[in-house]
C-alpha cells in the first residue's frame, strides 16, 4: 500500500479506512420467474466465453445447451454435454462465480454426477 507523511494523505486516508465499502458491480438481468432451463441458464452470460473456448470441436454440444427449445434434446444428453464441456472450463472464475451462487442458493456446489 502507498504511504504518505503528506498531510493531505493522512487525513484522506484516515477518512477513507472508516468508510465501509459494499460491493455494487451486479449484471442483475431481472429474472423474477422460475428458471425452467437450468442448463441454458448456467451457460449464459460471462460463462459462456469460457465455454466457447473449451468447446472448440465441440460446437454441436455447445448449441445444444443453448437451444431455444432444450426439450428437443432429453436432459440427460444435454447434461453429459454440458459435463464434457465444463469439465474443461471448470477452473475458471466464472465457473467458480456460479458454483458459489449454486452453493448459497441451493446448497451444492458440484455440477457433475458425484
Amino acid at each position: 500500500m502507498y504511504k504518505s507523511n503528506n498531510k493531505s494523505y493522512q487525513e484522506i486516508r484516515t477518512y477513507l479506512d472508516q468508510v465501509p465499502v459494499i460491493e455494487t458491480h451486479e449484471h442483475y438481468t431481472g429474472i423474477v420467474k422460475p428458471v425452467k432451463d437450468i442448463l441454458g441458464f448456467i451457460s449464459g452470460d460471462y460463462y459462456a466465453s469460457d465455454m466457447e473456448s473449451a468447446a472448440f470441436g465441440m460446437e454441436k454440444e455447445l448449441l445444444s445447451l443453448r437451444s431455444d427449445k432444450p426439450n428437443e434434446i432429453p436432459f440427460e444428453e444435454r447434461f453429459e454435454q454440458f459435463q464434457s464441456i465444463y469439465k474443461k472450463s471448470n477452473k475458471t472464475a466464472y465457473a467458480r462465480g456460479i458454483r458459489t451462487g449454486l452453493l448459497a442458493c441451493w446448497d451444492f456446489e458440484q455440477l457433475d454426477n458425484s
